[in-house]
């Protein structure tokens, strides 16, 4: 038997996205394999790289002409020379190259170095985790006097030991070794992780962070131990609070065992085995999480509020059939996403007719209106990423400029004017301006995290998607001109009012507006669903002058 009460746990201090009401903790099996992989980073051009890339900008020269006018030597310059030619900065005959430019002009430079860290393989489908992970933690733990282990927690003065469920035996296990393909993937997905985990405060506050943009070598991914080490991972599966104050259908959520969140993928991995082997050892403890869950819900107020939400999770879903055909059923995301902001607006509906305590009803309505424009905006970013989904947006943003607005005001309002959007003629619009002040505002940094990650707010999206209809006649967006020739100006209102909800504004929100905003997203959703998708058709010209 592989494992065992004596085979090493690693803990990574899992924690949860949302507060709990209740949780378990657990030991997942896995296995581990050690291997060597490239991980491609950036770093700055040094002073010597920089001057050597300058004098070949200008013209060809020897190594000893170089070290001489640099005071450097022939042997260092011929080095940096080597190594500059090996990264095609610099060709045969001495010359900078159009990456060598690209290269001066950003003054970073990409690195491959290679380094070993550990790969983890879920034992029943022998697929990986989507981690990387450079140390192994091993838990500190005791053996309680039933022989089952506890880990020690808390400080060493004050020590707390926190009882873990074993799910003994582990049986039907696979064994199967990763390919190259697989790792790379588990790498790639990782850094996925780390990046969107970070991109909230700063896009680039992590320069260690692996590049993701361009693809290793998968001949250099290699096994330092071919054979894969048994271990159980650490974590607690939970029920989050916001169960017993909205419906949800997930009633129980899983931390990442390595200390990122919540682990979606993992959820799978356990649903996944629950349904394929009957007696699944860690169905157990998820019944018994469950059955405490239910203990703490006993009350009759909180019994009667989650059967009122209820009903009005199926008054939405009639509301929302009624208004769009049964396509949206196809489209999951959407469909939750239009039956969460009715639920929200019919709560909202209810507490205006309530009299008693007309001040907290006030606060509370303006709560849910602000919440209502939020997942409004929300709902349609998700739209624009299945659009994304049909027409790839990655790359788009390069044929802006990241320091002459006024070029770039040019190529968007050429875009729009050829998609068919029409300006916004009435007193607070400028009739000339064929799309709003602040698309045209946005940071190009925010354009390229919505396009290549798929990350940030709805006019990065818009612009994005403006961008990549340019190629392609049948875009959505053609369809959206021709039957909302104004959509890109409601589209700004919409992130502006969001903007506004997420901050404290003396401007208070009404019913009225809201109920705009949701019109908006009904109208643009059902657009969506009456267009037919087409296998995309790529124009010839990908490149707008000026």
């Amino acid at each position: 038997m592989l494992f065992t009460k004596e085979t090493p746990i690693l803990y990574y201090e899992a924690r949860s996205h949302q507060r709990w009401l209740n949780r378990e903790y657990i030991l997942f099996p896995a296995y581990y394999y050690r291997v060597l992989a490239p991980r491609v980073s950036s770093r700055k051009l040094n002073i010597l790289e920089k001057a050597v890339l300058g004098i070949c900008r200008i013209g060809a020269f020897t190594a000893q002409e170089i070290g001489e006018k640099l005071d450097i030597g022939g042997d260092l310059s011929a080095l940096i020379i080597s190594e500059l030619q090996y990264n095609n900065f610099i060709d045969h005959q001495g010359l900078i190259t159009k990456k060598g430019k690209q290269i001066l002009e950003n003054e970073l430079i990409e690195t491959e170095d290679l380094i070993a860290g550990y790969v983890f393989q879920e034992p029943w489908q022998g697929e990986l985790f989507p981690r990387f992970i450079e140390n192994l933690e091993y838990a500190e733990t005791r053996f309680n006097d039933n022989h089952y282990p506890e880990l020690v927690l808390g400080t060493t003065g004050k020590p707390f030991y926190q009882k873990i469920f074993m799910p003994l035996p582990i049986n039907n296990t696979l064994m199967v070794k990763p390919t190259p393909r697989d790792i790379l993937r588990a790498i790639k997905t990782h850094n996925q992780t780390l990046t969107n985990r970070h991109r909230e405060n700063d896009v680039e506050a992590n320069e260690q962070l692996w590049n993701i943009e361009k693809q290793p070598d998968l001949k250099r991914i290699s096994f330092i131990e071919e054979q894969p080490q048994p271990v159980w991972l650490a974590t607690f599966i939970y029920t989050p609070e916001s169960n017993f104050d909205e419906f949800t259908e997930n009633n129980w959520q899983i931390s990442d065992p390595f200390g990122l969140g919540d682990s979606p993928w993992l959820y799978r991995q356990i649903n996944k085995c629950c349904q394929k082997q009957d007696n699944f050892p860690l169905q157990k403890s998820i019944n018994n999480l469950l059955n405490s869950n239910t203990k703490l819900n006993e009350s009759k107020e909180r019994q009667e509020k989650r059967q009122d939400l209820m009903i009005y999770h199926e008054e939405a879903i009639n509301i929302i059939e009624n208004k769009l055909s049964l396509e949206i059923l196809k489209w999951d995301d959407l469909y939750k996403g239009l039956i969460v902001i009715e639920r929200t607006y019919l709560e909202l509906e209810l507490s205006s007719t309530n009299q008693q305590n007309i001040n907290y009803i006030n606060y509370f309505i303006n709560d849910k209106l602000e919440d209502i424009v939020i997942k409004c905006q929300k709902l349609l970013e998700n739209l624009f990423l299945i659009i994304g989904d049909q027409y790839p947006t990655e790359k788009c943003w390069e044929i802006l400029d990241h320091r002459d607005k006024e070029y770039n005001k040019i190529i968007l309002e050429q875009i729009v004017e050829k998609i068919g959007f029409k300006p916004l003629k009435n007193e607070s619009h400028d009739s000339n301006l064929k799309l709003p002040k602040s698309l045209l505002s946005v940071d190009i940094n925010k354009i390229k995290s919505a396009s290549d990650h798929q990350s940030g707010s709805l006019r990065g999206y818009v612009i994005a998607s403006l961008l990549t209809a340019y190629n392609y006649e049948q875009h959505p967006l053609y369809f959206f001109a021709e039957k909302m020739p104004n959509l890109l100006f409601e589209l700004d209102k919409l992130a502006d009012l969001r903007n506004k909800s997420g901050h404290y504004s003396s401007q208070k929100l009404t019913q009225e507006i809201v109920k705009k905003q949701i019109a908006l997203v009904y109208q643009l959703i059902e657009l969506f669903l009456q267009k037919n998708f087409h296998k995309p058709i790529e124009l010839e010209e990908k490149v707008i002058y000026v």
